[in-house]
């Protein structure tokens, strides 16, 4: 059996020793991880146990042409991987157009309100708003992406992983604040940052189902990653453009309220 087979047909990976001395490309980011197949979710925790770790993959495309031939439909991945560890497995999942989503905590109020008339009239608005928005923004952004081409080398958007309404990764969109060879500011971007211009293209995310227009700050994976086990029902909520830092009440939570 193939490595590729090992990895993603079944249950619970066990390593072989041979597999050990390959290649260590991404061993140090995906050592920890088991992996659990169930109904085409292909289940990927974190673990210190060495009996049941994933091999030392040779390349990331290598990862990426696993998930491609494999029956996997959607990755389910552990937020105790770490952040460097699941945008490896985001990344690839993109690449090979499986579903990626983190395991968040359950509950049934929300999933519950999620299929409410109520909840699907505010989509509707949500999306006509948005709609609207951006097409009366459009020459203000065109305008703005001419401005950052001036005034640094790069491209006019940014993109980085968040995290969605019941976990699920999307790439959130934004006009590029940072040079495109250091991580700092030049001062139109930094000046995009502070005027919160920067988000205009997060219009986008909206009319993708991604986001809503206000609601709860969107997570990065690096955020994701540093919430304890009772904070990540937080991540189950609809990020919005407009948004805020602080916790939220699982209970009444903005996984389909928007929060005005």
């Amino acid at each position: 059996m193939t490595a590729s087979r090992i990895l993603l047909t079944t249950v619970q990976v066990i390593l072989p020793e041979s597999l050990l001395e390959e290649p260590k490309t991404l061993a140090n980011s995906l050592s920890h991880s088991s992996l659990h197949w169930r109904q085409s979710v292909l289940w990927v925790k974190h673990t210190q146990e060495s009996k049941s770790q994933v091999p030392a993959l040779q390349s990331e495309s290598w990862l990426r042409d696993c998930l491609k031939n494999s029956k996997v439909k959607l990755v389910s991945l552990d937020p105790d991987l770490g952040s460097s560890n699941l945008k490896v497995w985001a990344d690839a999942c993109e690449q090979a157009n499986k579903i990626v989503l983190l395991q968040t905590p359950i509950s049934q109020d929300i999933v519950q309100r999620q299929i409410s008339p109520q909840w699907q009239l505010w989509c509707m608005i949500n999306w006509c708003v948005s709609a609207t928005l951006l097409l009366m923004l459009m020459p203000t952004m065109a305008v703005l992406g001419v401005l950052i081409k001036l005034s640094s080398p790069g491209s006019v958007f940014h993109s980085h992983w968040s995290v969605g309404q019941r976990g699920k990764l999307f790439k959130l969109i934004q006009f590029r604040t940072t040079n495109s060879k250091n991580s700092n500011s030049y001062p139109f971007g930094q000046w995009l940052r502070q005027s919160g211009l920067d988000k205009l293209p997060q219009l986008i995310n909206v009319l993708r189902g991604e986001m809503n227009l206000f609601g709860t700050h969107p997570y990065s994976l690096d955020e994701a990653a540093s919430l304890d086990q009772k904070q990540r029902y937080q991540l189950r909520a609809l990020p919005g453009v407009i948004g805020y830092w602080g916790t939220v009440n699982h209970s009444k939570a903005m996984d389909i309220t928007p929060i005005v």
